[in-house]
């Protein structure tokens, strides 16, 4: 697991001093490493080792295999956790442990529950059984009724030190460019970094990023046609592409206000990013996100997007060619 080590120590204390709680909220950001950490924490609970996750166990070979009776995982059914699944999970909760041990029950995005089935949950977390643990993961906990809240110990989670990450990632085999650039688009969150990097997708996406981008930043205004015909090639994936637009001349206002490439979101880009900082105002720079921000809204919108994506890249071509001849003067 990459990062969180305070909560990971936490639930370790946890259960070396025998003062596991009844109920868990893991609170955090979305892909933050909060359901990571509930399993981890939920198998080394079931473990008969006693030591963590030993793996050779019986218990953690059928926790891996994701077949442990006593281990039960609730997800939204459509846009929510209803009544009957808590029903389920109640029902489940009064039947003795099939292993002896703990009973562990786990509910994703717990937020999207019902508040009638947060109600029918809530004397099962006033009244459990004995070893009996009930773990609430979600993005917000808001969502969840006061009642709900006031009965279950709350696990924070962050996103993850940028080094942390880029370390995490780096041990996966993952070169220090590329780790670098999913640590800072994931934003800290190790679940969206390896969803990118293990999405071919994401690959793909890259590359027609780069070659737009290129297009854009060309001098040739006959650079239009490739640029459009791209965007035609790639339509589902047009608002993605112009987010790494943004991403880009995000990076150029970085650089022309603080001077510093370590804040560069894609360091591969650090010679483009620093080369467009000198050729192109910084007022012109908020011009253009201006007009990429406009270009989303049209896209969205489907209003045309060739007269859309056309209009922006004459416009973003004027503002740079704009600067470069006041700069030959």
């Amino acid at each position: 697991m990459i990062g969180h080590q305070a909560q990971q120590e936490q639930m370790k204390e946890a259960i070396r001093s025998n003062r596991v709680a009844h109920g868990y909220c893991f609170e955090g950001p979305e892909a933050v490493g909060k359901k990571k950490m509930a399993f981890n924490f939920a198998m080394e609970l079931l473990c008969r080792q006693g030591e963590g996750r030993c793996g050779v166990c019986h218990s953690c070979q059928m926790f891996a295999a994701g077949t442990h009776p006593d281990f039960h995982v609730y997800l939204p059914e459509g846009r929510s956790l209803k009544r009957e699944q808590a029903e389920r999970a109640i029902h489940e909760l009064q039947i003795r442990s099939y292993e002896g041990g703990y009973k562990i029950f786990l509910f994703d995005d717990a937020d999207k529950m019902t508040a009638s089935a947060q109600n029918a949950l809530l004397k099962s977390l006033e009244e459990p059984p004995p070893q009996t643990v009930i773990i609430l993961v979600t993005a917000n906990p808001q969502g969840l009724l006061p009642t709900i809240r006031s009965r279950v110990q709350s696990i924070r989670f962050y996103p993850v030190d940028e080094k942390e990450l880029v370390a995490g990632l780096k041990n996966r085999g993952v070169d220090a460019d590329t780790a670098t650039k999913l640590a800072r688009l994931s934003e800290g969150r190790p679940g969206h970094a390896l969803s990118l990097l293990e999405s071919k997708e994401f690959q793909a996406l890259q590359e027609a990023s780069e070659q737009a981008l290129t297009y854009l930043l060309s001098p040739q205004s006959l650079k239009i046609v490739p640029f459009l015909a791209l965007f035609e090639k790639r339509k589902g994936e047009a608002d993605a592409i112009l987010n790494d637009f943004l991403n880009f001349f995000r990076d150029v206002l970085v650089m022309q206000t603080t001077r510093e490439e370590g804040r560069i979101l894609n360091p591969a880009r650090c010679i483009q990013v620093k080369e467009t900082a000198r050729r192109v105002s910084e007022s012109a720079i908020y011009g253009i996100i201006e007009q990429i921000i406009q270009t989303k809204e049209q896209l969205r919108r489907n209003l045309n997007p060739t007269v859309g994506l056309q209009q922006m890249f004459r416009i973003i071509q004027e503002e740079i060619s704009g600067n470069d001849r006041r700069h030959s003067f």
